[in-house]
């Protein structure tokens, strides 16, 4: 009820106020128009039209009233300007509230006071318009009549004058101002300048709200409602609706803010945005210009930033009261208009953060390296806080510069923080790096590839104090060895095997091929014929024929005969079961044989394992009802049966083949009409040798008009288009032809496969929040954005930068589908191990959508009633996180935990009782099994009827360079996709729900990685030399079907080169031809040599075997019982100082006590040992299948009956005559796992020939986090294997050995001595005293030339000789010289009696012999300053040998021992030099000479010789005028020679 103030009365009747005289309740005017339904709102969908309107008549107003509707001006808007309300009435005068009914009622003017309240107005008569009826007719005299009642200015009249305004364009913060718009409007920090008044009549209260701009105009809008707070919004939001209509609302909401400010995800993703500018701009050697100014409007600081580049006429401007946002903001502007750019100048995609272009990722390492070429560059960045006059400007703003020899260098950064300030100030400081020596950035580049991503520094020369025992020890057994006689150099001998090869290939008869002559061929003809008859007429072969006659393969006879007999290469692929194998040969063959010319048809076979070949031919001789070598036969190594000639079905190896082809390609072809490669989607070695060499030769073939020989390609599941592609061909009119293909399908049921799209439709009938809970995981989340938008790597990917809207050009974001090229942003191209750049992937490839798995396992058990699930994941973590998940969570409703209706399995290696899953479960309950990819092949569950396939697997996966193996998740092939979905149709039609995108699974390979790409390389080049290929590696295996990379080949021709098995030339060494001959990793096989040769083979052996591939850890570590496991490990490391030499020790003991005891108490010995039991039986059974192996191929004779046990080590006791010498043993270790080889270059971490830094593994007994333990400097490192930590941030070296730096030098890579400056292979630098290095060189050249005769003899077993390495005079003395230099070095005496561990009577060795860390004693003395025994001070008397040793020396050895105890180089050694720096002192008190500026407490490389004089002038070996230390005339004379 409304109530009114009158002037004498308060009269309330009928709802109305009543009054005699001046109010009139049946007057039209005051009649109400009903409302609306509900409240209309200008931004809501409510059609006034679809409401109930009013007559006309019973409109409550007229347009005399001064505010009418639609004005007849054809706006789109009332004009208040001209319509009466205040301009008084006549002429279009303004007026004002006094005078506001002047043209109505001019008798009232003036007679309402200015300031009255409306309660004091309403006292005077008229006030609504109304006269006294007395006045009524006098006043319309000569007026017009009264105009119809116009419409009211309500929310209706809003809504069907004005569009509606569209919020989704207005940031979400800002969106609160259509909630209230009125707050916003009066809100003074907003600075708008509004007015607004309002008054009251005829019932209805209208507001007006005046709006004035910035550039002096004014907008007005009027509300109309009973209410007056109801008039107020009707208002506020009718100048909403004028000012969206003239184009200013969204102006005026951002108060010239960009509207990006308040989009806080935009702003947390384009974080980085202004780092990516300086990266877009040193792409194109430029930095961008910013230009950044404060701009003070409405009472408040605006910052506006603006970025350029003229050399793509990009100019970015944004502006926000935050420098950050507007940095942010104008880079997000910049990047949409280098899209543009981009689109219209480049034809390809660009990944900016590109490891080949300068960036932020590498400008550092651009400094590093030129810092190695210019040793007088000092660079530095220089970051410091902003401090300036305006306090938005500088808010949280750092500068970076870089400052090269005292002076800036490039332009200065403004960043919002150090890190990236720091960041980008390099990258502007190596743009004008790039640009003053251009030629430097290619060689930068270069080293990348070479570092692997990284810049290797060099290391300083470590100085090598070799000791006089060694090199006593080294100058006598090379002159022994050359009295006796070195063998040819490996020169000579590279020669004698040349002209060997030539005559063995001048006396090779050719190879007679299977053709026949006219006469013969005829009569073969007909007895083929004749006997095929007789096979088809046979009622005894019924059930035979009958069963071949339901295969597959038989029912597509002509199909195979018709593709076969019209290409040159065909393909056939045969589903498992179909009968390829035994059936698409005696097709061929049979065809020929109907034809009358069976005789002519000779097929050949290949399977790649022994077995099938043998066993297949077996079967297809069965079925032709013949014995074998009849028509029938096979070719294996050692063993072949081979069919007659004419007619003929030859089962044979792929090296069969490939070793025939290799030397006679046409005499072998010439006599055959088929080749028949099955199972080449195995893609083995040999297979693709194969294939490159038959491409090879049918294309010479062609060339030379030879006959055709018809090739057939055959496998269950193979990439048809990678085959097609590579043996097709083009013809003469440019053409391509590729090879066509037949495919046989198998016996299965049908499956409906399901996408990732599929999955979603059918989410669509379920309420979102119910799948929300399982698809908001942030890795869900983040797996169905990335799959949503999943592009191939390196292909067109879409912006997401927004556009700005200042801008009239479209963001590529919002034009989704364009083909032009694109700028990915956000991925990153690294330089890989091997040198090769690839997209990082890792970090989505192993996102795995747990939440969107158990969505669709709820959906399943929902839309179905029976059958089991089967759900594909990568690993045990995620089979129990799934588990738990379905668990507690409840999937679209249904409660996983009710055992009555469903029964969870997780199948996986380590967890027990795996054959559950094969029991039958009780009626209405369902199995859901969790499993990884065992389930795909290894294991079948018949009652499987969904699959749910994650599409990811872990597997091993090797980096070739740096030669780190590591286990990540990666997407499943097209095979395995296909592996998995044929689980569902078993046994019954089935459905398969792959959780990835269709484009996901069409980007995927064929099939798995062929070995060529996923295998170390190194064998594979030693192979491609063996068989004979005159090529370089590179180029013959770019031939490959799928090549490898070239960088991955480079990595490991250079670890080839480096072990020793070929040549610069890529020619095979005398080592080279005999590890490619074993069938163990060419590091390994080295090593064994290496041990068969030294006389240690035992302990090699045990290694070998925990080091190779698919070795298991020995010592287990339980968590709760850690320390103690780590002091039972280190109690075998028996002061060896090495990891390996505890997995010798500790596999010996209990191989001693299994022998002597049994294997309860080996058992018992394990457990208490914290040995793992699984591996020490691995250990022994792959120890003892290396040695068989190696007595197979000749390299050790075969051990006795009983030998082995007896002995309780491998081989017999003349292959250990060395295996206690540890120093030896950690030296082989050293040779056969070079290059890993690691030294402490200083810092915390360890420098490695492809790394800068590495840390040592935390299961090394070498490990340590302590500073005051960290290894001295120099010290050298043997490791096995590298692996990166959890967050693949670090890598870690697994299992080390603390080697010398002597036995670096020996077995480490080539040895390169200049003026005593030692370096190995380049990398590796030593300084050692004069004459030291030239000996040290002579051994090391002497010992390479003994082993590469002793591995020409092991090469050449089997050729004449007794099958394994025999004794050599001159390297039995060298051998026994290595031990006692290896031993003397190692600080051991008695060298011939070293007990490495094993072979004493407990098991567990005795290292009581060996100095221990902190242990000093005569035969231990510290190292450094009065350090020698006093022997040697007294001279060298030729007693400080061990007397025990045995004189098995020559003649020539004892006479040169028989001069030294004469006393005749007595003086060499009466002075020990030392080291200036230090008050070096001997025994009797002289100083001695040695080497200045050298800082044993840093590391520091002494500056030279320098003959230091001591009182009584003592000289170094590098000066002074004592001749003395020239007269030791063995080294004289080995100089001399």
């Amino acid at each position: 009820m409304q109530r009114f103030s009158l002037p004498r009365i308060r009269l309330i009747m009928n709802n109305q106020p009543y009054g005699k005289t001046f109010f009139n309740p049946t007057a039209p005017a005051f009649t109400a128009r009903p409302g609306p339904s509900r409240p209309i709102n200008a931004f809501s969908s409510y059609n006034s039209q679809q409401a109930a309107r009013p007559d006309a008549s019973e409109e409550a107003w007229t347009q005399w009233d001064g505010l009418g509707p639609v004005s007849r001006n054809n706006r789109g808007w009332r004009d208040f300007e001209n319509d009466g309300r205040n301009g008084g009435g006549r002429r279009g005068q303004r007026g004002n509230r006094n005078n506001m009914y002047d043209g109505r009622t001019p008798q009232l003017r003036g007679k309402v006071p200015r300031g009255e309240p409306a309660s004091k107005r309403l006292k005077v008569p008229g006030e609504f318009g109304q006269v006294p009826e007395g006045q009524m007719q006098e006043r319309n005299k000569g007026q017009r009549e009264p105009q119809e009642p116009r419409e009211l200015i309500d929310m209706a009249w809003l809504e069907k004058t004005y569009p509606p305004i569209n919020t989704d364009d207005f940031p979400s913060r800002v969106k609160q101002i259509f909630r209230n718009p009125k707050l916003w409007l009066n809100d003074p920090k907003n600075g708008l300048a509004m007015s607004s008044f309002a008054h009251y009549k005829h019932q209805v209260y209208s507001v007006t709200m005046t709006l004035k701009l910035s550039d002096g105009e004014k907008v007005e809008a009027l509300g109309e409602a009973k209410n007056k707070k109801v008039a107020d919004k009707i208002a506020a939001q009718h100048l909403l609706l004028k000012l969206n209509q003239m184009g200013r609302l969204k102006t005026l909401v951002l108060d010239g803010v960009h509207e990006g400010a308040f989009d806080q995800d935009l702003l947390k993703s384009e974080e980085e945005a202004k780092v990516d500018i300086y990266d877009y701009c040193a792409r194109y050697d430029t930095t961008p210009i910013f230009t950044t100014t404060e701009i003070q409007r409405n009472r408040k600081s605006i910052i506006s930033v603006t970025i350029e580049m003229p050399e793509q006429d990009i100019v970015a401007t944004a502006k926000a009261t935050d420098r950050r946002v507007a940095d942010i903001l104008a880079s997000v502007e910049f990047k949409r208009q280098a899209e543009v750019w981009h689109a219209k100048h480049n034809e390809e995609n660009i990944v900016l953060k590109d490891a080949n272009v300068l960036n932020s990722r590498n400008a550092k390492k651009f400094f590093d390296f030129y810092k190695i070429h210019n040793q007088h560059a000092n660079f530095q960045c220089e970051v410091k806080s902003i401090q300036r006059r305006g306090k938005r400007l500088a808010a949280s703003m750092s500068e970076g510069q870089i400052i090269m020899n005292g002076e800036p260098l490039g332009d200065s950064v403004e960043m919002g923080g150090k890190k990236n300030a720091e960041a980008c100030a390099w990258v502007t400081g190596a743009v004008e790096l790039k640009r003053r020596y251009p030629e430097i950035f290619p060689l930068f580049i270069e080293a990348l590839r070479i570092g692997n991503g990284d810049i290797l520094k060099p290391i300083q020369p470590i100085w090598l104090d070799l000791q006089r025992d060694s090199l006593v020890a080294m100058t006598d057994t090379l002159m022994s060895v050359r009295r006796i006689g070195l063998p040819p150099s490996e020169a000579e001998m590279a020669q004698d095997d040349a002209r060997a090869a030539d005559q063995m290939r001048r006396s090779e008869r050719r190879r007679g091929d299977r053709r026949l002559d006219p006469a013969a061929l005829e009569m073969k003809n007909l007895s083929l014929l004749e006997d095929y008859n007789k096979y088809l007429s046979d009622p005894k072969l019924v059930t035979l024929r009958q069963k071949r006659s339901e295969l597959p393969m038989i029912q597509y006879t002509d199909k195979v005969l018709d593709l076969v007999n019209n290409n040159e290469v065909s393909i056939i692929v045969g589903a498992t079961g179909s009968g390829k194998t035994t059936q698409v040969p005696q097709i061929l063959l049979e065809n020929a044989i109907k034809s009358g010319n069976g005789g002519a048809c000779n097929i050949i076979c290949t399977q790649p394992r022994r077995i099938a070949a043998t066993s297949v031919a077996t079967r297809v001789a069965v079925e032709r009802n013949e014995e074998l070598q009849k028509t029938v036969g096979y070719h294996v190594r050692f063993d072949s049966k081979l069919p007659q000639p004419g007619g003929s079905i030859n089962y044979c190896t792929t090296g069969i083949l490939l070793q025939q082809l290799r030397h006679e390609p046409d005499a072998i072809l010439d006599g055959i009409t088929h080749l028949v490669i099955d199972e080449v989607h195995e893609r083995d070695i040999m297979i693709d040798y194969l294939l490159i060499v038959l491409k090879r030769i049918l294309k010479n073939r062609r060339l030379q008009g030879k006959s055709q020989v018809k090739v057939v390609l055959m496998s269950a599941t193979m990439n048809t288009e990678l085959f097609s592609k590579y043996f097709g061909h083009t013809e003469r009119d440019g053409t391509f032809i590729g090879c066509p293909h037949l495919s046989v399908p198998g016996r299965t049921f049908p499956v409906k496969e399901l996408y990732l799209e599929d999955i979603k439709e059918a989410f669509k009938a379920y309420p979102a929040n119910d799948l929300k809970a399982l698809l908001s995981d942030p890795d869900t989340k983040n797996y169905l954005d990335v799959e949503e938008n999943y592009v191939p790597p390196l292909s067109t990917v879409n912006s997401a930068v927004p556009s700005a809207q200042v801008s009239a050009v479209p963001s590529r974001a919002a034009t989704p589908g364009l083909d032009d090229p694109t700028i990915d942003w956000k991925q990153e191209v690294t330089i890989s191990a091997g040198g090769q750049s690839t997209v990082n992937t890792e970090k989505d490839d192993a996102l795995v959508p747990l939440g969107l798995a158990a969505a669709v396992l709820g959906h399943i058990v929902k839309t179905t009633e029976d059958g089991a699930i089967l759900v594909f994941l990568p690993g045990l973590d995620e089979i129990v996180k799934l588990n738990g998940t379905l668990s507690t969570m409840k999937p679209l409703g249904t409660d996983f935990s009710d055992t009555t209706k469903y029964k969870i399995y997780m199948l996986h290696s380590s967890i027990p009782n795996q054959n559950e899953v094969f029991e039958t479960v009780p009626p209405g309950v369902r199995k859901i099994i969790l499993s990884t990819n065992i389930a795909e092949t290894s294991i079948t569950i018949p009652d499987v009827k969904y699959v749910v396939d994650a599409g990811k697997l872990r597997e091993k996966q090797y980096e070739q360079a740096r030669r780190i193996t590591q286990l990540v998740c990666t997407w499943v092939s097209k095979s395995n996709s296909k592996q998995r979905a044929g689980r569902a149709g078993r046994v019954q039609n089935g459905t398969y729900y792959a959780l990835f995108s269709r484009s996901r699974f069409d980007a995927m390979r064929a099939t798995g990685l062929p070995e060529i790409l996923r295998s170390d390389l190194q064998e594979i080049c030693l192979d491609i030399k063996l068989q004979g290929f005159k090529d370089p590696i590179a180029q013959f295996l770019s031939e490959a079907i799928e090549p490898p990379s070239p960088h991955a080949i480079e990595a490991s021709l250079r670890q080839l080169v480096a072990l020793g098995a070929i040549d610069q030339n890529e020619n095979l060494t005398q080592l080279g031809h005999v590890l490619a001959t074993m069938p163990v990793e060419p590091a390994l096989g080295k090593m064994i040599l290496l041990a068969v040769i030294f006389r240690c083979l035992d302990p090699i052996l045990i290694l070998g075997s925990t080091c190779g591939e698919g070795g298991r850890e020995l010592f287990v570590s339980p968590l709760e019982r850690r320390a103690e496991a780590n002091r039972a490990k280190r109690s075998f490391v028996q002061g060896s100082a090495s990891d390996h030499m505890a997995v010798i020790n500790a596999y010996q003991a209990w191989r001693e006590i299994r022998d002597r005891e049994g294997q309860y108490a080996a058992h018992r010995f394990a457990e208490t040992n914290f040995l793992h039991r699984g591996a020490l039986r691995t250990l022994d059974q792959t120890a003892q299948q290396i040695y068989d192996t190696l007595s197979d191929i000749g390299i050790v004779p075969r051990a006795r009956r009983g030998e082995t046990k007896a002995n309780s080590m491998f081989g017999n006791p003349g292959l250990n005559e060395n295996a206690k010498c540890a120093p030896l043993v950690k030296a082989l270790v050293l040779a056969g796992m070079y290059p890993n080889l690691a030294i402490a270059a200083g810092g915390r971490g360890l420098r490695t020939a492809s790394e800068n830094f590495t840390m040592i593994h935390p299961t090394s007994i070498h490990y340590t986090n302590k500073e005051s333990e960290r290894p001295p400097i120099g010290t050298v490192y043997t490791y096995t294997t590298k692996a990166r930590n959890a967050d693949g941030t670090q890598i870690m070296l697994r299992q080390t050995t603390k080697s010398t730096q002597l036995a670096a030098l020996l077995f480490g890579g080539r040895l390169r001595n200049v003026q005593n400056n030692l370096e190995i292979d380049g990398w590796l630098p030593f300084k050692t005293r004069e004459g030291h290095g030239k000996v040290l060189t002579e051994f090391k050249g002497c010992l390479d030339r003994l082993l590469a005769h002793a591995f020409r003899t092991l090469s050449k077993r089997g050729q004449g000789s007794n099958g394994y390495l025999a004794d050599d005079p001159a390297r039995e003395t060298f051998a026994q010289g290595l031990v006692e230099v290896l031993s003397n070095d190692s600080g051991i005496k008695n060298a011939r009696h070293i007990n490495v561990g094993g072979a004493s009577g407990n098991g567990r060795g005795d290292f009581s012999h060996i100095r221990r860390p902190g242990e000093q004693s005569e035969d231990f003395p510290q190292l450094g300053a009065s350090s020698r025994p006093e022997s040697r001070n007294g001279g060298w008397r030729g007693d400080s040998r061990p007397a025990s040793r045995p004189v098995s020396r020559p003649v020539s050895r004892a006479g040169s021992r028989a001069g030294s105890a004469n006393g005749r180089y007595s003086d060499v050694r009466t002075q020990d030099p030392g080291f200036s720096g230090f008050n070096n002192r001997s025994q009797q008190g002289e100083r001695v000479g040695g080497f200045s500026g050298y800082n044993q407490r840093d590391g520091g490389v002494p500056t030279g010789p320098r003959g230091g004089n001591g009182p009584r002038g003592g000289n170094g070996f590098g000066g002074g005028n004592d001749n003395r230390h020239k007269a030791d005339s063995r080294i004289q004379g080995l100089w001399r020679k």
